[in-house]
């Protein structure tokens, strides 16, 4: 049987930044962007809801994916449509077992920080962006936490003003 990817997806700036004052860094690279669309789309992204409410209203929720956002008062939020669930599930099993079936086979953490820390040790693979230069990012990440954790580290895409890199093979994973 197949292990179900469960993947970090994740764009930082040289000093660890993903978020300025509640909202995505203006580091406009389309080309992570049209990555990340390619990647999770036709899957589940799970989201803290600062990070829901900072994505552009018009791509609320992310389309083509099914979209679990993460909040510890979900009552105060209303099921926009079918494919965005609030939840206060704190662990995958929690978060996954209500999930269309579909929508099972890949999952992807896609922030915040808090987020991030809370379900890191349950991913298996992890997709980071290093974006080059500073964005004065008010939210940042101790990326070399997360990236330790694996084994193998693969260069998917590098050009002059970004690298994205694939990282596998957790150590704490259990034998098959």
């Amino acid at each position: 049987m197949t292990e179900r990817e469960i993947a970090m997806v994740l764009a930082v700036d040289e000093t660890g930044g993903i978020g300025c004052n509640g909202k995505l860094p203006k580091w406009n690279n389309r080309d992570d962007l049209e990555f990340f669309k390619t990647l999770t789309t036709y899957h589940t992204v799970i989201m803290g809801a600062t990070t829901y409410y900072s994505l552009p209203e018009k791509n609320r929720p992310l389309t083509m994916r099914y979209n679990v956002v993460i909040t510890r008062d979900p009552s105060k939020y209303f099921e926009i449509n079918s494919f965005v669930r609030f939840t206060t599930a704190t662990t995958m099993p929690e978060l996954t077992k209500s999930l269309p079936y579909f929508y099972k086979k890949k999952i992807f953490v896609i922030g915040g920080a808090q987020i991030y820390d809370m379900l890191a040790d349950q991913c298996n693979t992890m997709y980071v962006t290093y974006n080059k230069g500073d964005y004065n990012c008010t939210t940042k990440l101790d990326i070399k936490k997360y990236t330790s954790n694996y084994l193998k580290e693969t260069v998917l895409v590098e050009k002059a003003t970004y690298k994205i890199v694939k990282y596998t093979e957790p150590k704490n994973a259990s034998p098959a």
